[in-house]
């Protein structure tokens, strides 16, 4: 997929789609284009591969979200695990955003995921990246999940932020150690890129303590800004991650799958 510059909006270029990936427009009065993705098929099951491209030249404004919660079911012993590519491209003045809903993962699901964005000169990129280890309210364990998930962003072709997490251990036992989650099965990374980052880190800080039953850690340098969250209840995570995303965007409203 790829958008354009047409005056002071930005509008799509090109869109090609199969498989279960689809993509909405929905109606926006606001000069960046606004587009829902939607995995058709329900959920994310073994030996599932979808790849995503996307490609934002120079001065445009995408902003990228989903239909609802994304889920990795389970994968049997044996089969290969679910895969997820997606690359992105952002040009010089250009702003891409990355707004998914939350990612439910199942017991025993087997996820590796990768996920590139190339920055050019002054570029600015936000996402946010909300995972829940099994649905509590639901009466769900987590007993083993194997997860391989990597971001690379880099900036004229020098890495600038690279995070992983790499675990075949992951349980609702190690996420209750004090020194990993305490009890906490929700976790939550945003992460800023622009030449404001550093400049609105107080109040990003100050916006989040005013949630209850959050843990959160807020940090920038070089133009990057990472907030981590852990909560116990999502609710309470996508509160707190609201309240850091109004400062970071300026107070622009949320994509209309996040009004609930």
């Amino acid at each position: 997929m790829s958008v354009k510059k047409d005056g002071v909006r930005t509008r799509l270029d090109q869109l090609r789609q199969s498989g279960c990936l689809k993509t909405f427009f929905p109606h926006s009065p606001h000069s960046a284009l606004e587009c829902i993705l939607v995995n058709v098929s329900g959920g994310i099951a073994a030996s599932d591969r979808l790849e995503s491209l996307f490609s934002c030249p120079a001065r445009t404004h995408l902003i990228l979200s989903t239909q609802g919660a994304e889920r990795y079911q389970r994968v049997r012993d044996g089969e290969a695990p679910s895969q997820v590519t997606t690359i992105c491209h952002v040009g010089a003045g250009a702003q891409l955003e990355w707004l998914p809903r939350e990612t439910l993962y199942y017991n025993d699901a087997y996820v590796t995921r990768n996920f590139e964005v190339h920055l050019t000169a002054d570029a600015r990129f936000t996402s946010v990246e909300t995972r829940v280890f099994g649905r509590s309210y639901a009466g769900e364990r987590v007993q083993r999940l194997r997860l391989k998930e990597r971001m690379c962003v880099y900036r004229d072709g020098a890495p600038l932020f690279i995070d992983a997490v790499i675990s075949d251990a992951i349980s609702d036992a190690v996420l209750d150690r004090a020194a990993i989650g305490d009890g906490a099965h929700v976790q939550q990374s945003i992460l800023h890129v622009s030449d404001e980052a550093t400049i609105c880190l107080d109040e990003v800080r100050t916006a989040i303590r005013g949630v209850n039953h959050v843990h959160m850690a807020a940090s920038a340098w070089n133009g990057v800004m990472v907030i981590r969250l852990l909560a116990r209840h999502l609710d309470h995570a996508l509160k707190a991650g609201e309240a850091a995303l109004k400062v970071v965007r300026r107070g622009a409203d949320m994509p209309p799958s996040w009004r609930y």
